[in-house]
């Protein structure tokens, strides 16, 4: 978690949490400072769609497995927003090229089946018929009751055996 800082707003019963990562992917270091300014007068620059489009995806399936159903909602309504902007060949190109394929096709495949988007879901049968399998309401709604699915899809999001023991050792490391 060295990539990113948490800052914690609590306000009577409201609790504001903002996360600001310094990398898409704790896997690796992909650079996202190179979009467009916000204005002429701040030095903050918007990140590419595509690229925020895939670290929305990544984040909630690789690093959160789905533990809070209100982001898979925002990211629903966050390709509703800009679909006609997002190249889903650019995005799976990135996530390939990132090694988050695996992530991305599951919110691919949720986005599709379950919010009805007409999306191509390209070559992965074996991943979308365990999606299938493993995506039922009473899953999303609260996926940690069901243990086994839970850690199934933990490893399965996962592209490489590598990042799932360095993941596993350092998330069993940090608690």
């Amino acid at each position: 978690n060295s990539f990113k800082t948490v800052f914690i707003k609590k306000n009577n019963n409201l609790e504001i949490v903002l996360e600001v990562h310094t990398q898409l992917f704790w896997t690796q270091s992909v650079s996202f400072l190179k979009g467009e300014k916000l204005s002429k007068y701040t030095s903050f620059s918007k990140m590419d769609t595509n690229l925020e489009f895939l670290h929305l995806c990544t984040h909630l399936a690789f690093q959160h497995t789905y533990i809070s159903l209100h982001w898979l909602y925002e990211i629903a309504l966050y390709y509703d927003n800009y679909c006609e902007d997002i190249d889903l060949d650019a995005v799976k190109a990135m996530a390939i090229e990132n090694q988050v394929f695996h992530s991305l096709q599951s919110v691919l495949w949720l986005l599709k089946h379950k919010f009805k988007f007409n999306i191509q879901l390209g070559e992965a049968p074996n991943l979308n018929y365990l999606f299938e399998k493993i995506f039922t309401e009473s899953f999303l709604s609260n996926p940690k009751s069901q243990k086994f699915k839970f850690i199934c899809l933990k490893n399965l999001l996962k592209d490489r055996l590598r990042d799932n023991l360095s993941y596993n050792v350092g998330w069993i490391a940090s608690r």
